[in-house]
């Protein structure tokens, strides 16, 4: 039916090489699975075989290579061609293999930070970069290239560990993506002795977050970290933002990443999802840190190496406000069933005052079940489905207002949610703590 409906180089599946190499490897590995099937005439073999060797051809002549930057649609392109490769072993040129396994392994050593973590820098995409390295690594043994696939092995565990220490948090864009139907397995993790829980802190300076998972909180910390040569289709405005989830008996979400929404449809839509007034974090009011345009997959993000990270705290500082002579600041305190946040501004190296822009603003997201309520002393989060309350938000400093908003929990899909929000003049070097308690 597909095959009939979507002639060679005809209509919308044969515009992007990523979705063609996405396909091709699909195929490849369904087939294994009805092969011996003796009820499939030969003729359609025949038919999805041609069909495999035009995927072929169409990806060799189509590589996802734009001014040197790569992404994971040219990893999708090799790994597809990989598939293909060893699909068609036998009547193949041996080069064809060579070439693909050793330019996998060199997108791989470029994409792939040491650390483990994509480049691109967003969870979600972390862990479907996850998948297409793991997939080509295993093609890179099948075809025989052993060596080279046990220089691979670290990275590749490492990359799954990342994604264990992520867990359901999203950081960053979103598309929803997958390499096969099942994405990630349990069988995978089990198969790179990936432990099933982590604990304590961890950070991942090159990607740009720090993680805290204790017995009652999983906690992550968003660090402006930004290497030239990175693409930044897929980054937020979102330094210093934060994620907040309880753990233990009953986990849930408290503060969530907004997620993406969509990309291309709107630019409205898209620069609203990706802008600091959704993030979990504080800014200057009406101002982005990095203003947003209609170039939807571009931030102007200037270098900066994160390198200042200990080990046993959250914490974080950008410049992003530079032009108006601020650096921010955001230390979190983790302890049982408290965590308190601390913001301040100061003064940016070589200004001596502040004559920008009057308020600050603080913005936290609420996940769709959670249902904030107004009392004098804070704010209490009340579970919509399970009738208590989790948590309550204080702080001395500034006093919250509860507005409407929205969450996107995959693309193409937005749901209404609640959002806390506060505001305070300008003020250098007085901090807002803001603490977050469990009942």
């Amino acid at each position: 039916d597909w095959l009939n409906k979507n002639p060679y180089l005809l209509g919308p599946n044969w515009v992007c090489p990523m979705d063609v190499g996405i396909r091709a490897l699909n195929l490849i590995y369904a087939m294994q699975h009805i092969r011996h099937d003796k009820n499939i005439p030969h003729a359609f073999w025949e038919r999805l075989t041609a069909s495999l060797y035009d995927h072929m051809v169409y990806l060799e002549n189509n590589w996802e290579t734009y001014d040197g930057v790569t992404s994971n649609h040219y990893l999708s392109d090799l790994v597809g061609y990989l598939a293909l490769c060893w699909y068609f072993q036998d009547v193949n040129r041996p080069e064809k293999a060579d070439w693909v396994v050793a330019e996998f392994a060199r997108e791989v050593r470029k994409q792939v930070f040491a650390e483990g973590t994509d480049y691109e820098s967003t969870t979600r995409y972390h862990c479907l970069v996850t998948e297409l390295i793991y997939h080509g690594w295993q093609l890179t043994k099948a075809l025989g290239y052993e060596a080279e696939a046990g220089r691979l092995q670290q990275k590749v565990r490492n990359m799954f560990l990342a994604a264990r220490w992520f867990g359901d948090i999203k950081i960053g864009d979103d598309d929803s993506g997958t390499l096969l139907y099942h994405g990630l397995t349990d069988a995978q993790f089990d198969e790179l002795q990936i432990p099933h829980t982590v604990q304590g802190v961890q950070h991942y300076p090159a990607f740009g977050i720090s993680l805290a998972v204790q017995s009652d909180w999983h906690v992550s910390l968003r660090h402006h970290a930004y290497r030239s040569g990175q693409s930044t289709a897929h980054l937020h405005n979102d330094a210093g933002s934060i994620t907040v989830s309880c753990v233990g008996n009953n986990p849930r979400d408290l503060f969530i990443d907004p997620g993406s929404y969509v990309y291309m449809p709107s630019a409205i839509w898209r620069n609203h999802f990706r802008s600091a007034h959704q993030h979990n974090t504080f800014y200057i009011k009406g101002h982005e840190p990095i203003p947003l345009t209609d170039r939807i997959f571009s931030l102007d993000i200037p270098e900066n190496i994160v390198d200042w990270l200990d080990d046993n705290t959250l914490v974080t500082h950008h410049v992003l406000y530079n032009r108006f002579g601020l650096s921010a600041h955001r230390r979190m305190v983790i302890e049982k069933s408290m965590i308190a946040v601390h913001d301040h501004w100061s003064l940016a190296p070589g200004f001596t005052t502040y004559t920008g822009p009057a308020y600050t603003e603080w913005n936290f997201t609420l996940a769709p079940d959670v249902e904030p309520r107004l009392t004098e002393a804070g704010v209490e989060l009340y579970d919509a489905h399970r009738k208590e309350i989790i948590a309550v938000v204080e702080s001395a400093q500034v006093g919250f207002c509860v507005i409407e908003g929205w969450m996107s929990p995959g693309y193409g899909k937005k749901l209404p949610c609640k959002k806390l929000r506060a505001e305070r003049p300008v003020c250098i070097n007085q901090e807002t703590v803001i603490k977050i308690r469990l009942r």
